[in-house]
């Protein structure tokens, strides 16, 4: 195996397991959401079977580093409830005491500007629902592989 292919090695992970792994994405963000706060979910956009993988983890701590970042205006108050790696590769909940545009502006500019950024999925919701680019004007996400919308694929 190359250093590249070890990148990508890992365990192929099954549609009913990425089904599950977003039924409970869904449900600690609900519970988030329960309290009043924004939620932000990060978690990474890599085509094929194989969601656990060094390539994933390293992109993972790349969105990390750039939310921290990100998060660090002095009027928002951000914590990282929940980080893992699971069948649907790394994720990362975030619960933000601030404007829900405004965050949603912060999290489409690093999807935009990073040099991974394209890797990243950063989705922010309120209470009353999810935040779309859309909400701001901004295009939807192409899906990496057939350039349909990403939302479909």
């Amino acid at each position: 195996m190359t250093g590249d292919d070890a990148l990508f090695a890992g365990p192929p992970t099954s549609l009913d397991a990425l089904l599950a792994a977003r039924e409970a994405r869904a449900a600690r963000r609900a519970a988030l959401l329960a309290q009043g706060a924004v939620a932000v979910t990060a978690s990474v956009v890599l085509p094929g079977p194989v969601k656990d993988c060094q390539l994933s983890r390293d992109v993972a701590a790349a969105a990390d580093a750039a939310l921290i970042a990100a998060f660090a205006a002095p009027d928002w108050r951000a914590e990282r409830v929940f980080a893992a790696v699971g069948a649907a590769g790394p994720e990362a909940l975030w619960r933000l005491d601030g404007d829900a545009r405004d965050i949603k502006r912060a999290t489409l500019a690093i999807e935009e500007s990073h040099p991974l950024g394209r890797l990243f999925d950063l989705d922010v919701e309120m209470r009353e629902g999810p935040l779309s680019r859309a909400t701001l004007g901004a295009p939807a996400r192409a899906c990496l592989v057939c350039g349909a919308p990403a939302h479909e694929c």
